[in-house]
């Protein structure tokens, strides 16, 4: 369970993001495979498709690299912390933003979760939160390790 005097940081779940990765390699292997086989098909088995194939195997490759990065950092550049009765968000790499939210304003709680999540224990929470001018504020954080836990843990701060 979660400690009170204690800094906790929200885990994210790795799982979504490497399904995500292997789900797009597999689908640019697929449009890879499409286009070689109607290469042959219209080409003929010559020099020119050897070197499309090729061409076409670069770009794929730096399309993957690309896409991963893209992911990776979008993944990695949002964490939350809990901290005594604030919830903390920390955007960005090299000097994050922080913006601190108040547990005490908390308002309402959800946690979802896939039938792939609840196998690998990973989903989703969304806290909706009064900000100072009396606004709801919507937080929502994706691919958390064990999110029921966390609902569990929030609850006693709703209003």
């Amino acid at each position: 369970m979660i400690e009170e005097d204690k800094i906790v940081e929200i885990r994210r779940a790795y799982y979504p993001l490497i399904i995500r990765i292997i789900s797009f390699f597999f689908i640019i292997d697929l449009i890879y495979l499409i286009v070689i086989i109607a290469s042959f098909n219209s080409l003929g088995q010559d020099y020119n498709v050897s070197i499309f194939a090729l061409i076409f195997l670069v770009v794929k490759f730096i399309i993957f690299i690309i896409f991963t990065i893209k992911m990776t950092a979008s993944w990695t550049l949002e964490y939350y912390h809990i901290e005594g009765n604030n919830l903390i968000r920390y955007r960005g790499f090299y000097n994050p933003q922080k913006t601190i939210f108040n547990l005490k304003n908390l308002y309402s709680i959800d946690a979802f979760s896939s039938y792939l999540g609840r196998v690998l224990k990973y989903g989703d929470i969304k806290l909706t939160v009064m900000n100072n001018q009396d606004k709801k504020e919507t937080i929502e954080i994706n691919g958390v390790v064990e999110p029921f836990k966390y609902r569990k843990y929030f609850q006693k701060y709703l209003n």
